[in-house]
């Protein structure tokens, strides 16, 4: 059954989480709000609702639906007497020469043990510091109305031990499973256009509209973020635009989208999403030379000369590093990709990477710096 509703009228809600898992999500408040709000964070109790909703229904914190998802897997295998691979299970005569089947009480105790390591999970947070947040009326509905399907209170003795379960978990996520949890929707949707080779809309943030044929969603070398990979055509502009701001046909070219850069996605069934085999072998191989943020770019050869501090940060800094292709001297990187990931790259190095090739991408770099010297101005006599 349900939570008894604990007397808050306003929904109002206590929440005693460690210190650790206060720091994640005031680290995602300000991730996951809209780079192009004027608010740089997201509300507490905003955030703390977009989670419960996307989270619960996959999160071990609850118990009592992962028991029954866990018990339905058991009699799915043992169903039959068969287990997977086919073989019959066997069954044993009991003393008045009938035959007892053991499924019931194999996944009873098997449903047991799990839910015992479930128990021992949830209880096992340290406790730290308590703030209040207000539960919107859909999940204060699931978790405290009479017609609820929400059975926790077997496990937790309020909705609070409940909750500081449920967002410690989160907050043991990895940095790419945490943006899964949040953005579970849009996810789900291009999901959805998979399955059936459908295309899919996606809004961006902006308010620009795109129809895309998906590809597949994959994350960068660091797993920071979700990338929307396929083929897309602009649907509210009379002309895109390419990665150097040039005006460009609206047609369908290989792009990428970050999945927090989506406001909205829906599929579209009447248009199919399909790629043909050589759209494929293409997307594979930019995704191969740029990598999934730099889909968009075109791929050009670009040689870079390193100093020796220059070849130590190219070993260690992993972050938006482009492969070589080969060393034509000992400070020579020859490099195949797009020109911004270049710039995002080795923008930082400063004098420890020069750029040799092509000349419109030294003079924009040259340009860059020098606008750059120009902000401190002259140097100040010495007295």
């Amino acid at each position: 059954m349900p939570f008894c509703d604990q007397g808050s009228s306003d929904r109002k809600q206590y929440l005693n989480l460690s210190m650790e898992a206060w720091e994640i999500i005031n680290y995602d408040q300000c991730r996951f709000a809209s780079t192009d709000s004027k608010v740089p964070k997201l509300p507490l109790s905003t955030f703390l609702n977009q989670i419960f909703q996307n989270f619960y229904e996959t999160a071990d914190a609850s118990i009592a639906l992962q028991a029954e998802n866990y018990a339905q897997k058991l009699r799915e295998i043992l169903s039959d007497g068969e287990d997977r691979s086919g073989l019959r299970k066997k069954t044993s005569a009991s003393r008045g020469g009938k035959k007892e089947n053991h499924t019931d009480s194999t996944i009873e105790k098997l449903t047991a043990a799990y839910v015992k390591k479930l128990r021992e999970k949830s209880s096992s947070y340290s406790k730290g510091k308590g703030e209040k947040f207000r539960l919107n009326q859909a999940n204060f509905t699931y978790l405290t109305d009479m017609n609820s399907e929400c059975q926790e209170e077997l496990f937790y003795s309020s909705i609070g031990q409940y909750l500081k379960a449920l967002y410690e978990e989160y907050a043991s996520l990895t940095h790419l499973q945490r943006e899964a949890v949040y953005y579970r929707p849009v996810l789900e949707t291009i999901q959805q256009a998979f399955d059936s080779n459908s295309s899919v809309r996606v809004t961006h943030v902006r308010g620009f509209q795109f129809e895309f044929q998906p590809y597949k969603v994959t994350s960068d070398l660091s797993s920071t973020y979700h990338y929307l990979i396929g083929y897309s055509t602009p649907l509210n502009m009379d002309i895109d635009y390419d990665v150097t701001n040039q005006p460009v046909p609206c047609r369908p070219r290989p792009a990428n989208m970050r999945i927090s850069n989506i406001a909205d996605a829906k599929v579209v069934r009447r248009k199919s999403g399909k790629l043909t085999d050589r759209q494929k072998e293409e997307l594979k191989s930019i995704l191969n030379d740029n990598g999934p943020q730099f889909t968009a770019d075109d791929t050009h050869e670009i040689h870079v000369r390193l100093t020796p501090d220059g070849i130590n940060r190219y070993n260690y800094q992993l972050a938006l590093r482009p492969d070589y292709k080969e060393i034509i001297e000992p400070d020579i990187y020859v490099f195949r990709c797009s020109e911004r990931q270049i710039e995002y790259y080795f923008f930082n190095f400063g004098k420890d990477a020069v750029i040799l090739k092509p000349d419109r991408l030294r003079k924009h770099f040259a340009r860059r710096y020098q606008e750059a010297a120009k902000g401190y101005g002259e140097p100040e006599n010495e007295v």
